[in-house]
């Protein structure tokens, strides 16, 4: 079973790789051009504030006037510190941690083997340990892949006929119960603080980052045994970082390129305190920071959405985040991987309205960002970004009660 896990592994990361560098079918090119991005220039209608403002911002001061559009009662801006724009930078040469991470997990580092991908800059290392059933891998840009008990081997770790239970913590959902581990019951309270604990000591790199659970998924095995799946945001500033990005889009010469990507990280626990399932999509570092001291205020955010949404039939928006959008500058016509170690990663801060839309049952590694399609309003110029069109969102009236048909 463990081998079906790294077939399955290296299945996903190739589609990944082979969606973003052929062509694109000229149906899927039509589409991202007409709902990939969408300048919106009417200054007139901007309105500005500060992030001072900002942070006290309240859903009750806001006018809605479009009745098909269910927006969250509360939204919290009150952690934002500031807003800029950015670049970061892929860590270099974050294999030499190896060692480092094969101690944390009680690994025998002497095992590790050289990983090359297929395009240009995707390296790593590789250690498989059989007598403890725990696997690792590193890239040189610190793509983080462990997994542990039984995560490793896959043996009872989901119960088909059991659905799995989501805590959104994001949108107030409590963390008051127990989760059923194998050795007994615990407060997933204490978990989540673990879990965020754990996330700032093990991690080499992500010390300019705050870390905090998002998203809890519970599942049961077939021994009637719980275990945790714990989605981790990074905030820089008091803004997250995307976690649910990953767009493709066309190049004028026809091939896919990752326009945004996400940056997180998945925690999921099999027993109390026990990390059994760790992941990381490349470790970021600031490059360039320049502070801005107005933005778009949430009405102007508003405004545009309801405008660009007016076709739809109805639209129930589940979050409103601040959100630095990520896109990875890189070379795709010559092959590059877009996470290759020093690549520079844009940082666009933008108003993201999170829709709810299709489900996550994985196993291995649920993220909540698979449940959603976003509308992102740039928070400096009003631009709009989405993906309806690579999620099979609706676009008309006509076509969105068919839509998850």
């Amino acid at each position: 079973m463990k081998k079906n896990t790294i077939i399955m592994f290296i299945i996903l990361t190739c589609m990944f790789i082979m969606s973003a560098c052929q062509k694109v079918p000229d149906e899927v090119k039509k589409n991202m051009e007409q709902y990939g991005k969408n300048g919106y220039q009417n200054d007139r209608d901007n309105t500005y504030c500060s992030v001072d403002e900002l942070k006290n911002i309240s859903m009750a001061d806001m006018e809605v006037h479009d009745k098909n559009i269910i927006f969250p009662s509360k939204v919290d801006f009150s952690n934002l510190e500031e807003v800029g724009e950015m670049t970061f930078k892929f860590q270099q040469n974050y294999t030499e941690y190896m060692s480092y991470y094969c101690e944390q997990f009680g690994i025998d580092s002497s095992l590790k083997t050289i990983s090359e991908g297929a395009l240009e800059g995707d390296s790593g290392e590789v250690v498989d340990d059989n007598k403890v059933k725990k696997y690792l891998y590193i890239s040189e840009s610190g793509v983080i892949s462990y997994m542990a008990s039984n995560f490793y081997d896959e043996e009872n770790i989901s119960n088909s006929m059991v659905d799995t239970e989501k805590i959104y913590l994001s949108r107030g959902d409590g963390t008051d119960k127990k989760i059923k581990f194998r050795s007994g019951e615990a407060d997933i309270s204490e978990e989540v603080e673990f879990a965020e604990t754990m996330s700032k000591k093990i991690i080499k790199g992500v010390d300019g980052f705050s870390t905090e659970v998002r998203t809890i998924h519970l599942l049961e095995n077939n021994e009637n045994e719980q275990y945790a799946i714990m989605n981790l945001q990074l905030k820089y500033k008091g803004m997250i970082l995307d976690f649910f990005g990953g767009g493709i889009e066309s190049t004028e010469d026809g091939l896919g390129k990752v326009s945004n990507m996400d940056n997180y990280i998945n925690i999921g626990l099999s027993d109390k305190n026990e990390i059994s399932r760790l992941s990381a999509n490349g470790i970021l570092r600031v490059e360039k920071y320049n502070r801005k001291d107005k933005v778009i205020d949430l009405q102007t955010a508003i405004n545009i959405f309801e405008n660009e949404m007016a076709s739809f039939n109805k639209v129930d928006v589940c979050e409103i985040e601040p959100v630095y959008m990520l896109v990875p500058i890189y070379d795709v016509a010559g092959g590059e991987y877009y996470a290759k170690g020093g690549n520079e990663v844009k940082a666009i801060p933008v108003y993201s309205f999170l829709i709810k839309y299709g489900n996550d049952d994985s196993e291995i590694g649920i993220q909540e960002g698979n449940e959603l399609v976003y509308f992102n309003v740039n928070m400096l110029t009003g631009e709009v970004y989405t993906n309806f069109e690579s999620k099979g969102y609706a676009i008309s009236e006509e076509t969105s009660n068919d839509s998850k048909d």
